[in-house]
């Protein structure tokens, strides 16, 4: 029994990794296709051959099996960790890596930028993050792809392009080949009106830039009208190829206009073009301790807001505060001037730094307790543990975490905790009355129509915020279900509830949804519009050994078959360094890993890589995690 068990893990380890073919396809004459965690396309002339991607590498050990015995270059389209990471298997044959020109301060190909991506960018300090950068540092590609050059090979000259959207890196290679015209795409486009891992359109949390740059990308594709074009994931496309890059650039340009609800409210019957803001009783302009100022405004007799800083004051002096960006010794001028003797609460409406600034000694200097609701309270106390924009806010276990629903009271003040994901999966409401009028303080889901720059849009849905369509449609409608007067947003933008905007709302949502859907190769966007589907808990580890769990979110209606590698080259030992499982239908699973560092250097930060293959399909190394070594 024990003997079959073992033999079963290894056959099915075996057909999980690799998983593409054993022989190369056929795309034309001399034009071949090998499939890895990306297609790595290979144009040969004689016994010599130039490559166009990379992925695992096995590529080079199949070539001479076919004759090729000289691999003049590999030439990358992008700087995904999926086309490259097996740069290694061809260092060591000394076939030369040519690289698109990236920005070093935001994830290049030189060793230095590799370290400083690492380092810098975990905790993640803001959402115009790059989403998939080697994990190895090295020298070795050359980046010296330019756009609008061309490259002489023995397989003829390629022309290159510069086509942003999927990474602001990203080149097209066009060249003539057999008398058609053959355009090698990268993630442009994956299938007709399909784009490859849409959450990277996301160049930030709330506009739609890179989904601007990805239609005019397509574009200009379309104009140099080629015959064939070859996607660096996707089945090669022929035939009525304007046809499909223009389907692909309007449900594009449709999700782009859809990233701003101000612009589908303009464009209602009638339009709503502008939102009833709450006036000011006083305006104050305070100078801070720390050399800044501050707006301090009167909203009612108990109620003030400085920026992302609300405080209800009772009549007997005593102070709740919800959310905070300001230091700690910022707050006495604005403490005195609102007439607060003490601040006994605080309530954090969601998770980024600009609202949870300095927690822990804002809890230390006025001794207060800090309060948020159940889904929220781990990303709070550990925010290294979650690939999170903003997470860069130091860490406070809260003194009480509320359920969904749940009640208390305060000086009179009766208040209900609300679970409220929108802008982010991390994300409350808080409801109660203040001086007669029902009100949400309602965090950053949600803002007035044209208070609000246009081309900010709204909270904004993002797959790295996990702020996707479906939880402002469900947010949207709790708002309807409390009804309340005032809706007190952040950013100093609190508002009149109107039930017709938040009706809209809930269809704007709805048809953003469908809207990425129809994006999506899988028809589902929780699954290809999501960065976080596979990934580590916690992110971030202390020491040179530990624990991590491998956790994988299954959106779909079926049950998904998984399969996970760490390779031996990998900086760290795991156990077990492989296996499988599989995660029932709309839930998740996971599996525990230990691992132990090959060497720890103090103060170094090393990044071990997990293959994983989903569904049937090899992803290459699509999960990470991160071991500090003290110093």
């Amino acid at each position: 029994m024990i003997r079959f068990t073992v033999l079963r893990v290894l056959l099915l380890c075996a057909l999980a990794f690799p998983a593409f073919p054993a022989q190369f396809e056929t795309v034309r004459q001399n034009l071949l296709r090998w499939r890895d965690s990306t297609n790595v396309y290979v144009l040969r002339r004689d016994e010599a051959a130039v490559l166009i991607g990379l992925g695992s590498g096995t590529v080079l050990d199949a070539l001479p099996g076919i004759g090729i015995t000289n691999v003049e270059a590999v030439y990358l389209t992008h700087r995904d960790r999926d086309q490259w990471f097996g740069f290694r298997e061809a260092e060591d044959r000394g076939v030369p890596v040519h690289a698109p020109a990236a920005d070093p301060q935001t994830g290049g190909y030189s060793a230095a930028s590799i370290r400083r991506y690492w380092r810098r960018w975990f905790p993640i300090p803001n959402s115009r993050f790059p989403y998939s950068i080697i994990t190895q540092p090295t020298d070795y590609p050359l980046v010296d792809v330019r756009p609008a050059s061309d490259i002489e090979t023995s397989a003829g000259r390629l022309r290159v392009l510069s086509i942003p959207g999927h990474t602001t890196d990203q080149v097209a290679y066009l060249i003539r080949f057999g008398g058609r015209l053959v355009a090698f795409t990268g993630d442009l486009i994956y299938a007709p009106g399909k784009v490859w891992q849409g959450y990277q359109l996301d160049w930030d949390h709330w506009r739609g830039l890179g989904y601007e740059a990805e239609f005019r990308s397509l574009l200009r594709i379309k104009d140099e009208r080629p015959d064939l074009l070859l996607p660096a994931h996707g089945e090669p496309m022929a035939g009525n190829i304007g046809e499909k890059l223009m389907l692909t650039a309007d449900r594009v340009w449709r999700a782009a206009r859809l990233k701003n609800f101000e612009l589908f409210a303009m464009a209602a019957q009638p339009p709503i073009t502008e939102t009833r803001i709450l006036n000011r009783l006083e305006i104050h302009r305070i100078g801070l301790p720390s050399g800044k100022k501050t707006v301090l405004e009167r909203l009612s007799r108990h109620l003030w807001l400085a920026g992302n800083n609300y405080f209800l004051v009772s009549d007997g002096g005593a102070c709740f505060a919800v959310d905070n960006n300001l230091a700690p010794e910022d707050w006495q001028p604005i403490l005195e001037r609102i007439g607060a003797t003490k601040v006994e609460f605080l309530w954090v409406t969601h998770l980024h730094s600009d609202h949870t600034l300095r927690l822990p000694e804002i809890r230390r200097r006025y001794g207060l307790a800090i309060l948020t609701v159940e889904p929220l309270a781990d990303l709070l106390e550990k925010p290294w543990a979650y690939l999170h924009p903003y997470a860069n806010f130091a860490g406070v276990k809260p003194d009480r975490v509320l359920e969904d629903g749940e009640e208390f009271e305060w000086r009179g003040y009766r208040f209900r905790a609300h679970f409220a994901p929108g802008q982010t999966w991390f994300h409350s409401f808080l409801e109660t009355t203040i001086d007669g009028h029902r009100a949400v303080f309602s965090g950053d889901s949600f803002y007035p129509v044209a208070h609000w720059d246009l081309a900010d849009g709204t909270g904004g849905w993002s797959g790295l915020n996990r702020g996707f369509p479906e939880y402002h449609a469900r947010s949207a409608r709790l708002m309807i279900d409390i009804r309340p007067e005032w809706v007190l947003a952040e950013h100093a933008k609190p508002f009149w509830y109107s039930e017709r905007e938040w009706r809209l709302r809930v269809r704007w949502a709805e048809e953003a949804a469908r809207a990425l859907d129809a994006l999506s190769p899988s028809g589902n966007h929780r699954y290809d519009f999501n960065p976080h589907v596979f990934g580590a808990y916690p992110l971030i580890t202390r020491g040179a050994e530990g624990t991590v769990e491998l956790r994988v979110d299954n959106p779909f209606d079926e049950p998904m078959q998984i399969a996970y590698r760490v390779k031996r080259d990998a900086p760290a030992a795991v156990t077990p360094s492989s296996g499988e499982f599989i995660v029932p239908t709309r839930s998740a699973a996971g599996r525990r890993l230990e691992f132990r560092l090959r060497e720890a250097r103090p103060g170094e930060r090393y990044a071990i890589p997990v293959e994983i293959t989903a569904r049937g399909l090899y992803l290459g190394p699509a999960v990470f995690f991160l071991a500090d070594v003290p110093d």
